[in-house]
Order: C-alpha cells, then structure tokens, then sequence
C-alpha cells in the first residue's frame, strides 16, 4: 500500500545535502528518490523503511526550506493508497472551519432537570462508539503483552477522536473572549474588572462538553488564530511528559497568558480531568490577576447512563489589591437541615460566585499551582453572580449574558501560520475530510515519528520532555 505523511524541517532553515543525509539518518528514513520543485517550494519524498544505507543525494544543494512540507510516501504489495498533494496556501483572516457547532453541544446532546447533580449525555451514537473501542483496547493490550510490544504501541481507533487537537480545543472555549474583555477594560474599579473576568472563566464550561476524544499534541505543536476584530490566541505544546501547554491571548488593552496540565484520573466506569497550572490577566492600566479551572467529572465510561458534572470551586485573585473571587459550582445551597428536609431544586450548572476581600479569608496553596480561599465566618460578599452557566449570568441580579443571544467570534488565521499548527496536521485533515482510513494510516505515522523523537531526545538530553 502507498502512505503518506508530512514531517516539517523546521531545524533546518538552510540546508545542504550532507546536513539533510545527516538528518535522515538519524531518523532511520531510507530514500529511494527526491524531488523538489521550487515553483510550488514543496518537496516530495519516497521512501521505504527497509535497513539499507541512505543512496547519494548530493544533488540537492543549500535550499531554504522555510514553509516547505515533505510529502513522504512509500508503496508495499499491489494495494494503492495515494493522496494528492499540494501546497497550503494559507491566507490573512481565512476562516479555519469546523463542521461541529461546539456552542451548541450542550444544548443538543445533554439533559438537565431540576434536583440534578449532572448532566445526562444522550448522543447514543457516540457513546456506543467509545465502549466499542473500549473492548478492542483490551483485546489490543493482551495481544501486545504477549507479543512483548508493549502497553504504549497501542493506536486508539479514529473513530472516538474530534477532528480537533487538544491545542485548538483550548482556542474555541475562548470564542467569547472580546466580548467579556471588552467589558472589563471599561470598568474603572478593579473589582468590577474582576466581576468580568470571573465571567469569561465561567464562561467556558459550556465550550467544554464535547465527548469526542481530542488528539493530543505533538511536543513542538503550535496553533495560532485570531479570535474577533481584536484579539490573537498563541498555543504551543512545550513539554512531552508531562503534558503541557502554554498559551498566550494578546489584546489591545489585555495580555492573558499561562499553561495548563490536563490530568485524567480513570476508576472502572468513571474519568476526572482537571487542568493545572494558572490563568494570568494583565491590564494596561496596572490590574492584575491569576485564576484556576475547576475539575470536570464523567460517569459511566462502559455501563449506564453517561453523566457529566463540574462541581468543585475554583478562584479569581487579585494580585494587586486585597480581593479574591470564589466561584462555586453546583452548590447545595440548603444547609445541613435543608438536605434532611427538602430537594435540591436547582439545575447541575447552577452556580454562584461572589468577589470578598482576601484578608477576610484563610489562603491556602496546593500542589501544582492550585491555591484556595476559604472565607472566614464574618466576610463581605462585595459583589454577586449568579446563574447557569450554560444559559445565563447575573450580576446582582441584573442578567448580563445569555447563550442564545451571544455572539461567538469565529478562529480565523493569522498574518503567517507556523508549519507547525495544528490544522495542518495529516491525520486532522484527513478527518475533517471525512477520510477515516487516511486519517488513521496519518496518525500512526505521526505517533511511531513521536516515539522516535521521545528515544532521541532520552539519549541525548539530561533534560526530561
């Protein structure tokens, strides 16, 4: 069969023939031929995985490979797989499209009632989709132990993942982010300032309930877009093991910057993700302040109903003046008697936040970057917001967002995409392009090049990745 898969010489801005053999060596790539064509500054390789030494290519001079692809293919036995290949042209302000309406997902496939503690997922489809896969990821992991290939040579079936990495699901819970911004830099006190920024972190739960399995980023993997008239989202995977990003959104009047370490922990029918690490806000005029996101918790992974709910509390500081926001979501709000006495009656996104002074409270700092507040029993609640937050918020009780009325800015490119970005990756846009058998052919290449990488980097760093 013939597949093919795209590498990017991104170490190599200008590159002669020895450097490129060199190059290819070390990453165990055996030619049988090379073209390149610099009307359309691409470069198409052939090649075979056989261990035989890599033939002359002395015929290649110094050429400057910036924005080139390689387009590397190899043929086994009758069957042909072949894919087109062309130059990207990308171009300033193009939308990058997405079939999914994320802004919808929670409306479309999750139920709510009064008195819940989660939602119910109803996309049967998609469910009984992951349990099948569940059962081969079994079968697979026997199979590997016994052949002594090992637990981490297992590729998950296509058919669970979004077509989105993990990197550009990060952009789209920001689709709001002018409009909340923009509120908040026309606010003169900072604790109304925070107020807003309380609600852009609020805000992105309800861009966070698709099941579908992202991919998970590539150690160098970028993505870049901007997100409105205004504001540009910058991403970067920067660590392997753990799992890290660091982003940066830039704003005329705003810079919002962090990283984040997603962590899944799984028992036998349930999985808890949280994201550590910071949110950090800085204002023109001096504001500044740090933020953490809550733990999103599922149910019923191989039997029962599927539940999701987000519960735990997280926080807004101040990192310039004596006030801290705490945001709670799905409080129980009857007390101890009440619980005895009476039914929950509000929904599972019900939550409510208020802004109190931080010397009015007990701080405490946890692993990884997590801190907390707990209000001691005499505190101010300065402001309020209350709400659900896949419908509405209110500011002391004056509605200031709702979702079908909101508008969400679409991710349209930048002036110059990095060959690195996520979009461009073979496996994602086979999948967005509804060719299944491509896409996973294109996402086993890309994990066998990473495990090589990992090898590369264990035996010739001290550093870990």
């Amino acid at each position: 069969f013939i597949m093919t898969s795209y590498f990017y010489l991104r170490s190599l801005p200008q590159c002669s023939s020895k450097e490129l053999d060199l190059y290819l060596t070390e990453n165990q790539f055996c030619f049988t031929n090379i073209e390149i064509s610099d009307s359309k500054n691409t470069a198409k390789v052939f090649y075979s995985t056989a261990e035989t030494s890599v033939p002359n290519i002395d015929f290649i001079e110094k050429k400057q490979f910036k924005d080139t692809y390689m387009y590397v293919t190899y043929q086994e036995n009758d069957f042909k797989y072949i894919q087109e290949t062309e130059h990207l042209k990308l171009t300033d302000n193009d939308l990058i499209p997405y079939k999914n309406k994320y802004e919808e997902e929670c409306e479309l496939h999750y139920l709510k009632a009064p008195g819940d503690t989660s939602f119910t997922y109803t996309n049967q489809e998609v469910i009984d989709s992951q349990r099948s896969v569940i059962a081969k990821f079994i079968s697979n992991v026997g199979t590997n132990i016994l052949f002594g290939a090992g637990v981490m040579n297992i590729t998950l079936p296509i058919s669970i993942f979004d077509t989105r990495s993990l990197l550009d699901c990060f952009a789209h819970k920001l689709r709001q982010f002018e409009f909340f911004i923009e509120k908040a830099v026309s606010e003169k006190k900072t604790v109304n300032k925070m107020t807003w920024i309380m609600c852009l972190m609020i805000s992105k739960l309800h861009m966070s309930m698709t099941q579908l399995k992202p991919f998970n980023p590539i150690l160098g993997e970028t993505f870049q877009a901007k997100i409105g008239e205004k504001s540009t989202v910058y991403i970067e995977q920067t660590s392997h093991h753990p799992p890290i990003y660091n982003f940066l959104v830039l704003h005329p009047d705003v810079k919002c910057y962090g990283h984040e370490e997603p962590v899944a922990n799984t028992s036998a029918n349930s999985v808890s993700t949280r994201s550590y690490g910071n949110w950090f806000f800085e204002f023109k005029d001096g504001a500044r302040y740090r933020c953490t996101t809550p733990s999103i918790n599922m149910e019923g992974t191989l039997y029962g109903d599927r539940k999701l709910s987000i519960e735990s509390t997280s926080y807004v500081e101040d990192l310039r003046d004596d006030y801290v926001g705490i945001i709670e979501l799905n409080p129980d709000d009857r007390g101890m008697f009440g619980k005895v006495f009476s039914k929950k009656q509000t929904f599972p996104d019900y939550f409510k936040a208020y802004v109190t002074r931080k010397t009015q409270c007990t701080y405490k700092a946890e692993r990884k970057d997590l801190f907390s507040y707990t209000p001691l029993s005499k505190h101010t609640k300065l402001i309020e917001i209350t709400g659900n937050w896949g419908t509405h918020f209110e500011i002391d009780e004056e509605v200031v967002w709702q979702r079908n009325e909101s508008q969400y800015k679409d991710l349209t490119r930048t002036s110059y995409t990095l060959p690195s970005d996520c979009t461009l990756r073979t496996d994602l846009v086979a999948l967005r392009n509804q060719k299944q058998d491509e896409a996973a052919i294109q996402k086993t290449i890309l994990e066998e090049l990473q495990r090589k990488d990992r090898k590369l980097r264990s035996q010739h760093s001290s550093s870990k990745h």
